[in-house]
């Protein structure tokens, strides 16, 4: 998958909007594999900066979006527009209406 990133506090974020996000993971569900999705806020950030885990967590995800909107508006202030907010709350929901649509295995 061809990325656009912008580096928010040293984690690479995704630039998508919410519906290309969906479509990613659709793709990845698509094509099979292990792949996971990390959200970043502004507490996750600093987190990372302390947490070598987490941190390489973040940086070997399918996907990293843009949880906080202190993440959106840093990414702002250094010159780089992120699409939007991509919640994990609101991707939690269209996920799960997408494997119902589709037929996919939803595991909690």
């Amino acid at each position: 998958m061809s990325r656009s990133r912008v580096n928010v506090a040293g984690i690479d974020v995704d630039n998508l909007s919410e519906e290309e996000t969906v479509a990613a993971i659709a793709r990845m569900m698509e094509a099979g594999g292990p792949h996971y999705l990390c959200v970043i806020n502004a507490a996750k950030a600093v987190a990372a900066s302390r947490d070598a885990k987490l941190d390489d967590a973040l940086r070997r995800a399918a996907l990293v979006t843009a949880d906080g909107m202190s993440v959106v508006w840093a990414a702002r202030l250094l010159g780089k527009r992120l699409k939007e907010r991509v919640t994990g709350i609101d991707l939690f929901e269209r996920l799960v209406a997408q494997a119902a649509a589709r037929g996919w295995s939803v595991f909690f």
